[in-house]
């Protein structure tokens, strides 16, 4: 199959899971299951949509709604609908207007927490809670090699997705290394565990494949997050004027964003807690902490979200 009949094909399956509504700060793309009340999830980098059903998957379980919105720039929300994250915070808010949603719980993954941090500080009255998991909450050097797009192309996530059946092993084991601060040999034993459990690999697999393909039409976002992320240290977030409950969740052996996130994050919301998985790394929904962190972070909407 060709590039293009792949990317059409890719396109179609996307589009089949998601809604475009027109809002006060232009088109926005989203995905929803379930009915209100509804945790509202801003996707990490790279990412869109189709991150909701598996991040999203144990707040379904729990009976609340999950909204994953396409953030700028990614799949069939323009960039012009917000750069900044604020922006993109106003921009969740006016989704919710047309929506007719009034409150939600955010959720921030990784990359998404800027913008759903400047959700909960300037939209109070439409946050009832924040969840950070794994996010990115202070000044982030984000400096990519010219090579990982490689891997983010049509031809490299396909060669990814064929050594993920013919060698998982091996690809996992490179993955933890990139994603975590675990020594060789623990990563090692990570990659084992995890390519001995099928609904983890499997887990994985969706995660690669939703992350980043097709890769044309997620790299505006992608490129926009870096230049965001690089802008923090001169405009740090408005940690301090998150009012709603907050919840930090994030592994100490996180090798993408560092723990120190969470720490920072922890000192200046006020009405914060954090939830430290010792030893656990990036991808957390695969640690061995998975379960305990859905448990606490349903646990925590429950109490604040009715």
């Amino acid at each position: 199959m060709s590039s293009g009949k792949w990317r059409e094909m890719r396109l179609q399956q996307l589009q089949a899971t998601s809604e475009v509504v027109a809002t006060a700060c232009g088109p926005m793309e989203f995905a929803r299951t379930g009915e209100a009340p509804f945790v509202l999830q801003f996707h990490g980098t790279p990412g869109g949509h189709d991150a909701g059903p598996s991040m999203g998957a144990a707040f379904t379980d729990a009976g609340f709604g999950v909204i994953t919105l396409s953030r700028p720039g990614y799949l069939r929300t323009p960039l012009a609908s917000g750069r900044t994250a604020a922006e993109q915070a106003d921009a969740a808010a006016a989704l919710l207007d047309a929506l007719e949603i009034d409150r939600v719980a955010a959720h921030g993954v990784s990359g998404g927490g800027p913008s759903s941090a400047q959700f909960a500080a300037r939209h109070p009255s439409r946050a009832a809670a924040l969840l950070l998991t794994c996010a990115v909450s202070a000044a982030f050097p984000a400096d990519i090699p010219k090579w990982a797009e490689l891997i983010f192309s049509p031809t490299g996530a396909r060669l990814t997705a064929w050594m993920m059946r013919v060698a998982p092993g091996l690809v996992l084991k490179q993955m933890v290394a990139q994603e975590s601060t675990l020594s060789p040999k623990e990563c090692a034993a990570e990659a084992r565990r995890i390519a001995n459990a099928p609904d983890l690999l499997a887990w994985v697999l969706d995660l690669t494949n939703g992350a980043t393909t097709p890769w044309e039409d997620r790299r505006a976002g992608f490129h926009n997050d870096m230049e965001q992320f690089r802008g923090i240290e001169a405009a740090p977030l408005p940690l301090e004027e998150i009012a709603c409950p907050t919840l930090i969740t994030h592994g100490t052996a996180d090798g993408d964003v560092p723990f120190s996130h969470a720490e920072q994050a922890h000192r200046r919301i006020p009405n914060a807690t954090l939830q430290a998985f010792e030893g656990a790394w990036h991808i957390l929904w695969v640690c061995e902490c998975a379960t305990a962190m859905a448990q606490a972070q349903v646990e925590f909407v429950r109490q604040h979200l009715s």
